[in-house]
């Protein structure tokens, strides 16, 4: 046991922490997951989950580009790949679609205009 509270630095707070966890039924435990998954993603993106729940307000809970509610339990950010700044909140459909597409407008209004 030694060794463990060593090599992870158990602090009081961690402690409690794991202590919480102990505790939680599996609503929670589910719950909590999910909650610290969509932080380490906006993290990623260089925003919080407040900024994101700003956006998603601002957006009324749609997609950007299709104004339908997402598949899944919420919306994808995105970015520009080059310079990294985030454009909005899509579905993972127009998401997955900008990305297949290279972010490319060229492509995209060849598209367009071979649906016109």
């Amino acid at each position: 046991m030694v060794a463990y509270a060593v090599a992870r630095r158990e602090t009081p707070a961690r402690v409690a922490a794991r202590k919480r966890r102990q505790t939680e039924t599996p609503e929670e435990r589910t719950a909590r997951r999910k909650r610290e998954a969509r932080e380490r993603a906006y993290a990623r993106y260089g925003i919080t989950l407040a900024e994101f729940e700003t956006m998603n307000e601002a957006q009324n809970g749609l997609c950007a580009i299709c104004d339908k509610q997402p598949n899944r339990e919420f919306l994808d950010v995105d970015h520009c790949h080059e310079t990294g700044k985030v454009r909005g909140l899509l579905c993972n459909k127009c998401n997955q679609a900008l990305g297949l597409l290279g972010d490319d407008l060229s492509i995209v209004m060849r598209v367009y205009t071979y649906l016109s």
